[in-house]
């Protein structure tokens, strides 16, 4: 009996073998046939523990760890006799038989070997389910309790599949002592379960909104909600216990592909509305197309035929990075494959039915190199219709696509199938690209061709387009293994790839591209016309890139325009809306330059706005009500299918409780219960309280609360760090807004699908046109007049010169007796063609000629002398006023009156020797940039008597004697010229002296003197 009682104490079940006994503590010993077992291994450790033990080999056994549990009190273990609890047990539960060896396994690894015992984690998971159960059945005194009579722990532990020593601290009869569910045991880790949970689904959440957070910014959270926590503590907790304990729900470090917040905002509405377009499109192809082949098909058999998509892609000379097997001995490995950085664009299409279609070559330069034309692309593997177009910079441009478009759209219809009814219309779809939706004259090649343009959604090119599916794919994998061929070819390229030689390898992807391409990548996006599904489905299929647009607040402009109207428009009366439209039915709908004058004086609209206005009163006529309608915004109901989409498909939050103060499961039921629930609500409580908020009960629950109860119940530091994470993650205050729709000048939703070439748009982009040749006539009449305006200002200002000077010289040079006018023209005729504003008060008029007087005092003397020639032989200043409007030549034009109108401006900040100084470096135009004019030389002896000629209709004109330099001042040449009957010499700009001889002359004697 002692020694049944030993063994009982020593393990669950004991075997007497050769003479002796040995206990089988759950562990497998293996053992060593070299070495002779030890005593431990016999089981015989508790009887001989104080004979002395024979040297272990390796190093001393240490101390025992001090984590773990205490093991069981025997006392608290039923006193059943060994033998009956085995009996009893194998009774209840039979053994299974143990597995038969596979043939040809050795007899030792089967015979006397127990499988290893794993540790289970009864925190989490089904394992945590499954001990809530057992233990709720025991102390119910149901379910698994149930299944033995006189039931007790070791029994019941064997029922439920529990180790007795696990079980035994949750059925402890000490409610003091129990464990509770869901403790961990050995010391606390560095993050408790709910904060590592918070961190798991803001990761989640940030990366469905393609915000995802890397490695870095995951350490820097852990910090923030823990900041005892070092950086090597965060680092080691992330990689062995965070990233391990959610294997299920996290993913390893993964390199993320490059977006933009514009491709994120891929919403239902939008969805919806590319849906709609496309649906709307093929109706009308088919009502376009009737008939049948002649093999007898119909159109709606050979559809895929003629749905043709396309976009750009560039191919460049450099494979990126490379990887290859290097020698170890080598710290650094390189590669020479960067010699190169040329680049192509290429414009590829094909059809749904997987034929390739015609493809555009942009080579940079301005030459095609010997022997690259049409025909060796059509000899080399590319479609019929491709072609190669230069353009400057390699890129596509408005006049390559224009000049690309009769070539590809030849080579459409001369696809199989399409080529068979060239009355049938086919369908191209494309993308926002400016040049593909602004260039009339290209849509009108497609147009005449009988091909529609499709414009895809703005920046959805990774849902809607099928290029970019698998035919991009294919292109780069063929591109980096044609390069690798040219790159090995050292002996042809030189180690250098250029342009022509990225056309072999771009025919090369045009050879190796599979027809199951395109047709698989037409289906990928929902174009194919046989495999189309309805929205609902294909909602749930881009489930993913949904998730992404639930971070962006909805679209108002989506279903509603006027507010993108422009301002005057919305701000005019419903009366002078239909004015506006009633001026432009009285010129027959035509925007010509009478048509915008009226506009412009009936309605006080600017020149600026007429785009704007001939775009509102474009839809105005197509939707009447916007003429009566007010400034305020109006609510407009969402479309029944995207509510129904909308309300089908998950949030991007779902399966994150963090984020949700109720969760629920997947069919509506709530997630948690009881204690669990109730603590999710306080915690969620204590996160979305604003700082300083107390947190009370509710007073209709006629609770008092302590003290105490209340720091308890009050968030913490972590709570309110929380709460600012989760708050730039979820919620309102997280929902970015989206791009601003705005409308374009043809009055439609820049970033919307439509039809780009139909008869309406198009018109409107001739509207467009008209209205800008228009306001170009406009502005040529606007400029002239402005330019005769001031050629009558300039004439009137050399006409009344002369009397100016003779009335200052009878006032005896008092300034103060003459007029403005008077002050302005002396100014301008006998000072250089100093421009004196008008406007500005009399002093100051006054102070800016005494200072031009002080600065040349000899001038007025100079111009009252009677030798002096007049400077205009028109009497009659209105005489002269009315013919300047068509003079031809002027001493001093409008550039130069407009120097010396913002010069003059200076003249009361400077001081006479300011002045002086300026004066003197005129006479040094060469050297000196900012002189403009050469000073008038004030030595009577030296002034000639010149007189001005007079053309027929009595203006002044001064004639050149010869050009002596030239120069060029801000990108435009001036030359220095002569001129005749006076020694000053001006710089005048090249646009005055256009076909004039000295200017002939000038060059001739420059040429003959080599340049110089």
């Amino acid at each position: 009996l002692a020694m049944l009682r030993l063994l009982r104490i020593a393990g669950p079940a004991a075997a007497f073998t050769a003479g002796r006994f040995s206990i089988c503590t759950g562990n497998a010993q293996q053992q060593q046939p070299s070495k002779p077992p030890s005593l431990q291994q016999q089981g015989l450790h508790t009887f001989f523990s104080k004979l002395p033990q024979p040297p272990q080999p390796g190093r001393p056994h240490g101390a025992k760890p001090k984590r773990g549990r205490p093991a069981a009190a025997v006392d608290d273990i039923d006193e059943a006799p060994i033998d009956t609890v085995a009996i009893e047990l194998d009774a209840a539960f039979p053994a299974a038989k143990p597995a038969a060896a596979p043939q040809g396994t050795p007899a030792s690894n089967s015979a006397g070997k127990q499988p290893r015992r794993t540790h289970v984690d009864y925190t989490t998971g089904e394992s945590e389910e499954k001990l809530k159960r057992a233990v709720a059945d025991w102390f119910g005194k149901t379910g698994s309790f149930l299944a033995l009579p006189d039931m007790s722990k070791r029994k019941y532990a064997k029922v439920v599949g529990i180790n007795l020593s696990t079980l035994f601290w949750y059925l402890h009869d000490d409610p003091a002592k129990r464990r509770h569910i869901g403790a961990r045991k050995g010391r606390s880790g560095l993050l408790d379960v709910d904060t590592s949970h918070f961190i798991v689904d803001v990761v989640r959440h940030k990366d469905r909104a393609n915000e995802g957070m890397s490695r870095r910014q995951t350490l820097d959270m852990m910090q923030d909600l823990q900041p005892d926590m070092t950086r090597e503590q965060a680092v080691n907790h992330f990689k062995n216990t965070l990233r391990k304990n959610n294997k299920a729900v996290l993913t390893n470090i993964v390199k993320a592909q490059a977006s933009t917040v514009n491709r994120s905002q891929i919403t239902v509405a939008q969805q919806f509305r590319w849906h709609t377009t496309v649906d709307l499109a093929f109706q009308e192809l088919r009502s376009l197309n009737t008939g049948t082949l002649p093999d007898g098909r119909t159109f709606g058999e050979v559809m895929p035929h003629f749905i043709i998509g396309g976009d750009e892609t560039c191919f460049l000379a450099s494979g990126g990075s490379v990887s290859i097997i290097g020698d170890k001995e080598k710290r650094k490995h390189e590669l020479n494959s960067a010699t190169s950085r040329n680049s192509m664009t290429l414009y590829r299409s094909g059809s749904a039915a997987g034929t390739d279609g015609p493809t555009g070559f942009l080579p940079a330069g301005q030459r095609l190199k010997s022997g690259y034309n049409d025909a060796f692309l059509l000899k080399h593997g590319a479609a019929a219709g491709s072609t190669f177009i230069m353009t400057p910079s390699g890129y596509m441009t408005e006049e390559g696509w224009e000049a690309m478009a009769p070539s590809i759209a030849d080579g459409i219809r001369e696809m199989p199938i399409v080529r068979e009814r060239r009355d049938w219309w086919v369908l191209k779809i494309i993308d926002g690209f400016g040049p593909h939706t602004s260039s009339l004259k290209a849509m009108q090649t497609y147009r005449d061709r009988n091909i529609l343009l499709l414009k895809e959604e703005g920046d959805t090119s990774q849902v809607c387009q099928a290029y970019d599916q698998e035919v991009a794919k294919k292109d780069k994998m063929s591109m980096r293994t044609s390069l690798e061929t040219l790159t090995r070819s050292s002996n042809i390229t030189k180690n250098v790839i250029d342009g022509w030689g990225l056309v072999h390898v771009c025919l090369a992807a045009c050879r190796e591209l599979p027809s199951s391409a395109w047709v698989n990548s037409f289906k990928r996006v929902n174009l194919h016309p046989h495999s189309r599904v309805p929205f609902s489905e294909w909602c749930v299929k881009i489930s993913d890139f949904l998730l992404s647009g639930d971070n962006f607040k909805p679209d108002i402009a989506v279903q509603d325009i006027f507010p993108l109207l422009p301002a005057f428009w919305r701000g005019m009366e419903p009366m002078e809306r239909r004015q506006c439209i009633s001026i432009l039915n009285k010129h027959l709908n035509k925007w010509t330059a009478t048509c915008v004058r009226e506009m412009i004086q009936m309605m006080h609209v600017q020149v600026k706005d007429m785009q704007n206005l001939r775009m509102s009163i474009g839809l105005s006529i197509d939707d009447p009500s916007l003429l009566d309608r007010a400034s305020r915004l109006e609510d407009v109901p969402i479309a029944a299918p995207v509510a129904a989409a909308m309300a089908a498909r998950a949030d991007a939050a779902h399966g994150l409780d963090t984020f949700f103060v109720k969760p629920k499961k997947a069919d509506g039921s709530c997630k948690l219960k009881g204690l669990d629930l109730f603590e999710h609500l306080c915690r969620s409580a204590r996160r979305l309280s604003a700082p300083g908020e107390a947190m009370t009960p509710s007073s209709f629950l006629n609770v008092e609360i302590t003290a105490q109860q209340q720091r308890l119940l009050d968030p913490t530091p972590q709570d309110y760090t929380m709460r600012e994470i989760a708050s730039h993650c979820h919620g309102a205050d997280a929902k970015q807004s989206l791009a601003k729709r705005k409308l374009d000048s043809l009055g439609n939703l820049r970033g919307h699908s439509g039809l780009a070439n139909d008869p309406k748009r198009m018109q409107q982009l001739k509207n467009q046109l008209d209205l800008a040749n228009s306001l170009a006539e406009i502005s040529r009449l606007n400029k002239e007049e402005n330019e005769a305006k001031e050629s009558q200002a300039t004439a009137l200002l050399i006409s009344s010169a002369p009397a100016a000077v003779a009335k200052l010289q009878s006032k005896d040079g008092d300034i103060n007796s003459i007029t403005k006018p008077e002050i302005c023209a002396i100014a301008f005729a006998h000072f250089g063609g100093t421009m004196l504003k008008s406007s500005n008060k009399k002093e100051v008029l006054v102070e800016q000629l005494k200072k031009l007087i002080k600065a040349q005092p000899g001038m007025l003397t100079v111009a009252a002398m009677p030798g002096t020639p007049a400077l205009s032989t028109a009497p009659d200043a209105n005489a002269a006023a009315a013919v300047a409007a068509t003079a031809t030549a002027t001493a001093v034009t409008k550039k130069r009156a407009k120097k010396h109108e913002s010069d003059s401006s200076d003249l009361s900040d400077s001081s006479p020797e300011e002045l002086s100084d300026s004066s003197e470096a005129a006479d040094e135009p060469a050297d000196e940039p900012a002189a403009e004019l050469a000073a008038p030389n004030t030595d009577p002896a030296e002034q000639n008597a010149g007189s001005v000629a007079a053309d027929d209709e009595g203006l002044p004109t001064f004639i050149i004697d010869q050009i002596l330099q030239e120069r060029k001042r801000n990108g435009r040449k001036q030359y220095l010229v002569s001129w005749e009957g006076y020694t000053d010499q001006t710089w005048e700009p090249a646009s005055n002296l256009q076909r004039n001889p000295a200017v002939k002359e000038w060059k001739e004697q420059k040429n003959a003197s080599g340049g110089k």
